[in-house]
């Protein structure tokens, strides 16, 4: 049996994919803790069946259960466990799944969680809902929806994890100088091992930021999946099948989305007193309240257009729409082959298609979307 257990909670836009795949690849060494990792490469099914409306008795019976047979398996000194849905989970609600299904780890069991500064979360989590789908305006539009962000007061939702568990509790603040060693999957593992002597081996950047004018482009093609009536979560697998695929191209186009003045002075004034507190509560110095500060001063005066217009001509922006009318007709016409596919490469389901029913139409169809893809991150290029 693993002997004690490490959840990894999030925040979202924290580094957690960069965290996920050091433990998926076995990259981090200590001679003198032995690790145990869970084996998908995110455990938002086990996070997700504990909140409503998505989380059923049924699920959260079945994913802890699993999980529980997996730590009974293991030898490891500790095993680690990580989703970003966890941190908006109650509290109550895992440490109440521990006790019924692993109570042995109960008052063992350590909380990880990191806090990126409010204003510099307002450009990721921009960013990202452009990538999947969830957001179609420009930066100004999107300032109204993080000012009414409800998990972005960190105080509160934090001090509510520390009551639970206690001192097996840590926030960490996601701020490259505060980090160990400057990384943040150096200081994860650093955490995880409580200061043990470990080495880390190299690995690829993952889930890079896309650029300014990916952004735009990126806004056109789920704008056809919007319109076309494709679920949510196929337009997230595939901004992340095509944030995914840019880096890999050399000649990639534009920097990447700013703040302006704007954003940041509304940001300040909205964030400013729970920096200040959740500083107060966790780190014991202005860690939080110092980036908002910064971010202020150091904002633009000007803000990024986000119109594909501005960096694409007329017959490429026309193209892109094209190619993601056609990756809607692929998913209208074997649903769900694809994203299996990719679930699969990303290590999120464990049968790939050509082991499942009507593999041969299945794979075709598979093919068929990833060439499609291959085909939009060209056209996004310059």
């Amino acid at each position: 049996m693993i002997k004690s257990l490490l959840f990894h909670i999030g925040d979202p836009k924290t580094g957690t994919t960069s965290i996920q795949a050091a433990m998926q690849a076995r990259a981090c060494d200590c001679p003198t803790v032995s690790l145990a990792v869970q084996r998908e490469a995110n455990a938002s099914a086990l996070a997700n069946s504990l909140k409503q409306p998505k989380g059923t008795a049924e699920k959260r019976r079945k994913h802890f259960s699993d999980k529980a047979q997996w730590a009974t398996e293991e030898t490891a000194d500790l095993g680690l466990i990580s989703a970003e849905f966890f941190s908006g989970v109650s509290p109550e609600a895992l440490r109440g799944a521990l006790q019924d299904f692993l109570p042995e780890h109960t008052e063992q069991t350590r909380i990880l969680a990191y806090a990126r500064a409010h204003s510099d979360r307002f450009v990721s989590v921009y960013a990202q809902s452009v990538k999947a789908g969830g957001f179609q305006g420009d930066m100004d539009a999107f300032l109204p929806v993080a000012l009414n962000k409800a998990r972005w007061n960190y105080a509160p939702r934090f001090a509510a994890w520390r009551e639970v568990f206690g001192e097996r509790f840590t926030l960490r603040p996601f701020v490259r100088s505060e980090l160990f060693k400057n990384d943040v999957v150096q200081d994860f593992f650093n955490q995880a091992l409580q200061g043990e002597a470990f080495s880390l081996r190299p690995m690829p950047k993952v889930n890079e930021a896309l650029t300014v004018p990916e952004l735009a482009a990126m806004r056109q093609i789920q704008d056809v999946l919007t319109d076309r009536g494709i679920a949510r979560y196929f337009r997230l697998s595939l901004g992340g099948a095509l944030g995914r695929a840019m880096p890999q191209h050399a000649k990639r186009l534009g920097g990447k989305p700013v703040l302006t003045k704007l954003h940041a002075e509304a940001l300040f004034a909205r964030y400013a007193k729970d920096a200040a507190e959740t500083d107060r509560l966790f780190f014991e110095a202005p860690i939080l309240m110092r980036a908002q500060e910064e971010a202020v001063a150091q904002a633009a005066q000007v803000e990024q257009s986000f119109e594909a217009e501005a960096y694409y001509s007329a017959r490429r922006i026309a193209k892109m729409r094209k190619v993601a009318g056609q990756i809607a007709d692929a998913f209208e016409a074997v649903p769900g082959a694809w994203r299996a596919d990719y679930q699969y490469l990303r290590g999120q389901r464990f049968v790939a298609l050509k082991d499942g029913p009507d593999a041969r139409q299945r794979m075709k169809n598979a093919k068929h979307v990833w060439a499609l893809i291959h085909k939009l991150s060209k056209l996004m290029l310059n």
